[in-house]
């Protein structure tokens, strides 16, 4: 008989870092693993039991994440830079552009009709 380390998984949350806050360290885990048989499986146990997933060497992906410190500072540049840009229309330089109804740009100066206006900084 073969021994399989299941390993149970819950939905708990819908960010990554709101997760990883509660997650065991890489040493944590080697420290729980150590104990159990070294030829054993290890497989994830989802929805109560319903599914199960295999841990391959695959499933192990390294992310770089931001905190959410840097994510706001992000966010914040973001704004601020847009708050210091303009669409132009490429054909003619005018900042006078609209959403037509139909998804495209249009420039209410020179009657132009585009997917993708210019960005210019203010001065």
């Amino acid at each position: 008989m073969d021994t399989i380390v299941k390993v149970i998984t819950t939905r708990e949350d819908y960010d990554i870092r709101d997760s990883a806050e509660n997650a065991l360290t890489i040493e944590e885990v080697i420290e729980v693993l150590k104990y159990l048989p070294q030829k054993a499986k290890v497989v994830l146990c989802n929805d109560n039991g319903h599914t199960f997933a295999p841990v391959r060497r695959s499933t192990f992906v390294t992310e770089y994440v931001e905190t959410k410190e840097e994510e706001e500072e992000r966010i914040r540049k973001e704004e601020e830079e847009e708050k210091n840009t303009a669409l132009v229309c490429p054909n003619c330089g005018s900042d006078n552009i609209y959403w037509s109804v139909r998804g495209h740009m249009r420039c209410m100066s020179c009657d132009a009709k585009f997917n993708k206006a210019k960005k210019v900084t203010l001065a």
